[in-house]
This record gives structure tokens, C-alpha cells and sequence, in this order.
């Protein structure tokens, strides 16, 4: 990579951690999927058939992609991820403004029936406290690495993964073209008829 990154290396890994590690990993990737809580449109009382669980159960009938927590609430509260990396004039406009989009995005999911309040207010913590984390660790504490040193490790870790990848497709490539010879060799050992009628 010769050319600098379009932005600082420590704003592309705050984004990109914090999406994959709260909407994707801890949001979607786990609990959605293994909480077991059912959403409020499938408990007995708004006319489902499953029996209603609450927040701290992880024992509800739920087999998948439940309701704890909100995936659309985590992402709508990822939107502060984005504005913590505002210029700091415009940085509390930023944050109220991403905050709002958070609430809504849980709000419209609840008015809809597809998560419970307390669904939302653990998907904002979780996230939150991930985008938190994650600015410590790149920007606030003591010791953290500058996005040159930053950008430079990426670069290289780039230019390994593309190596990686070039080995794999030669490696598949020699391994598909060995294994086309050995089909057509047996194919021409078949005593197939149209051989036998000169055709």
C-alpha cells in the first residue's frame, strides 16, 4: 500500500471494530441467537403461543434470532461510533443526534412488536460500552498507538493476507488442473461405445 488510507487508521478500526463487535459479534452472533427470549409479537399475551420470558432468562422457547437484544437498536446506537469522531465543536450535536437515531430505530422496533424495552436499553449499553472501550483503547489511554504505526501494521498485515491468498489460488489452481488430468485420463481408459463404432 503506497497510498495512505481516505482516513486516520485509528477512526477506520474504531468503526470497524465496533460494528463488528456489537451489532455483529456480541448482538446478532450471540445473544439474538442464544438468549432464547421470544419477541413480544409471539407471547401469549399479544396472541402468540410462546410464554413470555424476561430479560435476565436465558430459557425461553425461542430457538433463534430472538428478541434480546435489538440488532436494529445496536446499530441505530452504533451511529455514535461515527460521531465521537466529529470535530469537537460539532461533537455533542453529533452524539444528541446519534443518540436520537439509536431511539428511534428501538422505538419503531418496539411500537411494531418486534423487541420489549428493556431489548433496546441493553442493546444501547452493549453498544455503547463497546464504542467506549474501544476509544480507550485507540485514542485515550496512555500509550496508544498513533495512526501512522497504526496504518503501516494494517499495510503490512494487507500485503501478508494478499500473499496468503495468492498462495491458496496457485495451491487450488495446481490441485484442480492435477486433479482434471486424472478424470480425463480415466475417462479416455472407459470402454465408452461410440469408441467401438469408429465414431
Amino acid at each position: 500500500p503506497k497510498a495512505p488510507m481516505f482516513m486516520s487508521a485509528r477512526a477506520a478500526l474504531l468503526l470497524a471494530l465496533s460494528m463488528a463487535l456489537a451489532p455483529g459479534l456480541l448482538v446478532n452472533g450471540v445473544l439474538k441467537e442464544y438468549w432464547g427470549r421470544p419477541r413480544p409479537v409471539h407471547v401469549e399475551t399479544f396472541g402468540g403461543k410462546d410464554v413470555f420470558s424476561p430479560w435476565y432468562s436465558t430459557d425461553g422457547t425461542c430457538p433463534g434470532n430472538c428478541s434480546f437484544v435489538s440488532g436494529e437498536g445496536s446499530l441505530g446506537f452504533w451511529m455514535l461510533a461515527p460521531a465521537s469522531l466529529a470535530p469537537a465543536p460539532l461533537r455533542p450535536v453529533a452524539v444528541g443526534a446519534a443518540l436520537a437515531f439509536g431511539m428511534a430505530a428501538g422505538g419503531l422496533r418496539i411500537a411494531f412488536g418486534g423487541h420489549f424495552f428493556t431489548d433496546t436499553v441493553f442493546s444501547a449499553l452493549l453498544t455503547i460500552l463497546v464504542i467506549v472501550a474501544l476509544r480507550w483503547l485507540l485514542y485515550d489511554r496512555k500509550g496508544a498507538l498513533s495512526s501512522a504505526t497504526l496504518e503501516d501494521g494494517i499495510g503490512k498485515l494487507g500485503l501478508a493476507l494478499n500473499t496468503l491468498l495468492l498462495a491458496l489460488m496457485r495451491a487450488l489452481w495446481w490441485v484442480s488442473r492435477t486433479a482434471m488430468r486424472k478424470i480425463a485420463h480415466a475417462l479416455r481408459a472407459l470402454p465408452l461405445p461410440w469408441r467401438r463404432s469408429g465414431l
